[in-house]
C-alpha cells in the first residue's frame, strides 16, 4: 500500500522546511528533544519534521511554534486561572486557547469547537484530548530520562486523524506538558541552590 503523499510547501522566510501534518503517517508521530541543553523539541514522523517548539527563555512561558503553516507565538497567561494561547502572528488573533487546571482543562478553538484535556490516570503520566462527545482523539505520554524531559509518545485515534485542528492539539498539549516540567525543574533547582546556600 503506498505511503502518504508528500505535499510541496514553499519555504517561508526565516523558517525551516517542514512537512505538512496531513502528508505524514500519524502512527509515526513523536515529540523529541533536539538539544540537550536548550528547551527545544521537534514533532517528528520518521525522519520528517512536522513542527517545532522553542522557548525564548528557561525562566518564562513564552515560546514559538513552527510548522509548514508558519511561526506562531504560544504562551501562558494568568496565575490563579492560567490560559494557554496560540496566536496568529499576522492578525494578532488567538487561534486556540486552553483554560488550564491541575487535572482537567478545556481547549477552545477560534471557531468555537471544544475539547477536554485530561490526565490519563493517577498512576499514568499521560494526557489525552476528548471531543465534546467524549471520544478520545489524541494521547500524549511524556518520556523522561532521569529528571530530564526527552519528549512524548503520540497516539492519534481514528477519530483524531481527520481533524483539521489536530496540529493545534498536538502543539498545545505538548506545550502544556513541557511547561509543567520546566517549572518543576526550575523550582527544584532553586530549592537546591537555597539549601546549599543555607547549609546544614
Amino acid at each position: 500500500m503506498p505511503g502518504p503523499s508528500r505535499l510541496y510547501v514553499p519555504k517561508l522566510p526565516g523558517t525551516h522546511l517542514m512537512e505538512p501534518l496531513p502528508s505524514v503517517d500519524p502512527d509515526l508521530l513523536r515529540w523529541i528533544r533536539v538539544d540537550a541543553e536548550k528547551h527545544e523539541f521537534d514533532l517528528k514522523a520518521g525522519d520528517a519534521t512536522v513542527a517545532s517548539l522553542r522557548w525564548k527563555s528557561a525562566l518564562g512561558s513564552m515560546a514559538t511554534v513552527e510548522s509548514a503553516e508558519g511561526r506562531r507565538p504560544i504562551k501562558r497567561t494568568g496565575f490563579l486561572n492560567p490560559r494557554i494561547t496560540v496566536r496568529d502572528a499576522a492578525s494578532g488573533k488567538d487561534l486556540v486557547h486552553l483554560d488550564a487546571h491541575a487535572s482537567r482543562s478545556t481547549l477552545v478553538l477560534a471557531g468555537g469547537n471544544t475539547y477536554d484535556w485530561h490526565r490519563t490516570g493517577l498512576l499514568v503520566p499521560g494526557w489525552h484530548f476528548r471531543d465534546r462527545h467524549g471520544k478520545e482523539v489524541l494521547n500524549l505520554e511524556p518520556v523522561r530520562e532521569g529528571l530530564r524531559l526527552e519528549g512524548a509518545l503520540v497516539g492519534v485515534t481514528e477519530t483524531g486523524r481527520t481533524l483539521p485542528e489536530l496540529l493545534l492539539l498536538l502543539l498545545v498539549g505538548f506545550y502544556f506538558i513541557a511547561l509543567a516540567w520546566l517549572e518543576d525543574h526550575a523550582a527544584a533547582a532553586s530549592s537546591a541552590l537555597l539549601t546549599a546556600a543555607v547549609g546544614p
